[in-house]
């Protein structure tokens, strides 16, 4: 079922606070149904694509290699401060891209070129390494006998194909989609708040930094952990309104297959993801474009519960660390996972923060909230946390099933049918205020304001209906794929049973029937007299 497809402009109009993917997919959805889309985005410059952040760190790599001295060791690669931020898209994802047409240009940026079930591996991270798990049907070597021997394999169907790209190549792919005549984009603008228009028009008026303002028939939040669209829709959840941080942090750094190798790594890194897991922590490494590995290591304080304490790193949420307190804080890992970590030069540290609880509701009147801004997250870094070459990212909800992109696609597209359905018009979504002189103009008024107020909340109601229990089911599903990384999953921390909490864990977000969830809201639209 894709977005349906209109040829001439509606006549309403919905803001877009958030020029992320999930604001952009969302823009997408309702251009081709025709709705005219602006776009708000606090971000002041274009970022570089992914290609020119790959080919950078790993030319920079070689020249330092090739001037290194006798007395430096040759698998300390240079540290680029750009760290290349990957969003994987499951098999859902990979569909609702095939739904708006956009999945040839998006796939075409990806360095395999297309989407696949490229294996993804789990090693345990201490002792020799064994390969406990892998989520692609295949026979495999173990070591050293050479003994075709087959793991548990993860039973993945043949069309459940995934992609993994920069965050940066997947705008680029995306904007490009983007009506000229329906779109209008405006960077540099921070929404600082959001308030009721006059009651005769229904409308909100956005707040930015630079002092102006817009007034919008319906506004989409797509602004982050930090959303204060979410401060708005959650006024009377005021546990939700701030994040919390999430008792993980994630240490992050770059390497070469080459540097890998001369420090005398014998695991296979250059061909699949893998996460090394541990107890109360694991390690995931990705092979990226020209030979370069990106590596993201992660550790859980599982000694207290979530929100219940403030980062350690409260006064930066992302900071450079040496490599002796990655060495320290991963000290139990195997000889492999420690080569991997002695060769980043300058790691840093993220501080994941989250929201929670859970939000009750991504919707207040004619605002709505998809992405970023209703899950768990780690923030959005600014140019001020690291350096001014580092790109934006945020992995909505804990990132230990790379659903988090996913789930925000799913937003945009259920949202983007919603209001780009053809009997979604101006009639059901604004409020034009009539002459005033009569007791009948403000009789009008009042009729108009609650026919408004009735169409437009049963319409992001329905929207509301599906997303909300989906994503929190998502999001503690993800929570709980980091237990079982992590030593901490229901059946223990023993091979046996990791291999028993995983079995499964990703059916229920890849196979999910997104139509299905949009064909019950039109059904529940037409019982609610809103839809016929």
């Amino acid at each position: 079922m894709p977005v349906p497809t209109e040829t001439r402009p509606r006549d309403f109009r919905v803001a877009i606070v958030g020029g992320g993917v999930c604001g952009i997919v969302l823009a997408i959805g309702l251009c081709r149904a025709g709705v005219k889309v602006d776009i708000f985005e606090a971000a002041v410059r274009v970022l570089r694509t992914s290609l020119s952040l790959v080919a950078d760190f790993s030319s920079r790599s070689m020249e330092k290699s090739a001037q290194a001295s006798e007395s430096v060791p040759a698998y300390c690669t240079p540290s680029f401060q750009t760290f290349i931020l990957m969003i994987s898209l499951g098999p859902n994802a990979v569909r609702i891209l095939g739904y708006l047409g956009v999945l040839d240009k998006v796939a075409a940026h990806t360095s395999r070129k297309g989407p696949d079930l490229h294996s993804f591996r789990f090693h345990a991270g201490w002792g020799d390494h064994e390969l406990v798990y892998t989520v692609r049907l295949q026979k495999v070597w173990s070591d050293p006998m050479n003994i075709l021997r087959t793991v548990c394999q993860y039973p993945a169907r043949p069309e459940d194909l995934r992609l993994g790209l920069h965050r940066a190549a997947l705008l680029d792919a995306l904007v490009t989609y983007l009506a000229s005549d329906l779109v209008t984009t405006n960077f540099n603008k921070r929404c600082v708040k959001i308030v009721s228009s006059s009651w005769t028009t229904g409308r909100v008026v956005l707040h930015f930094t630079d002092g102006t303002t817009h007034e919008a028939d319906i506004v989409a939040g797509a602004d982050g952990v930090r959303s204060n669209i979410r401060e708005f829709v959650a006024s009377e959840e005021a546990s939700v309104k701030s994040p919390a941080y999430s008792n993980c942090a994630a240490y992050r750094g770059l390497t070469t297959i080459e540097a890998l190798e001369t420090a005398g790594i014998k695991t296979s890194l250059g061909r699949w993801p893998i996460c090394w897991m541990g107890n109360g922590q694991n390690i995931v490494t990705f092979p990226l474009a020209k030979g370069v590995i990106n590596i993201v290591a992660f550790v859980t304080d599982f000694d207290h519960p979530m929100g219940s304490h403030h980062s350690p790193d409260s006064d930066k949420w992302v900071k450079q660390v040496t490599q002796e307190e990655v060495l320290e804080t991963f000290s139990e890992f195997g000889e492999d996972p420690q080569r991997i970590l002695r060769c980043i030069e300058e790691p840093s540290k993220w501080s994941i923060h989250v929201v929670y609880p859970n939000l009750n509701s991504f919707v207040k009147g004619n605002v709505v909230l998809l992405g970023d801004s209703v899950r768990s997250e780690t923030r959005t870094t600014s140019d001020r946390d690291i350096s001014p070459d580092l790109p934006c990212q945020a992995h909505a909800m804990l990132p230990f099933l790379g659903a988090g992109a996913g789930q925000g696609i799913e937003d945009a597209y259920v949202l983007a049918s919603l209001l780009g359905h053809p009997q979604t018009k101006a009639r059901n979504l604004e409020v034009r205020p009539v002459s005033a002189g009569s007791e009948v103009c403000t009789c009008t008024n009042v009729i108009l304001l609650l026919f408004f107020f009735f169409f437009a909340k049963a319409i992001l109601q329905a929207y509301d209906r599906v997303r909300v229990p989906r994503a929190n089911f998502v999001a503690a599903r993800s929570k709980l794929a980091g237990d079982i990384y992590q030593g901490h999953g229901p059946s223990g921390s023993s091979p046996d049973a990791r291999r028993a909490d995983l079995e499964l864990i990703w059916d229920p977000v890849w196979h999910h029937d997104i139509n299905a969830d949009i064909e019950n809201c039109v059904r529940w639209l037409v019982k609610e007299g809103v839809f016929v």
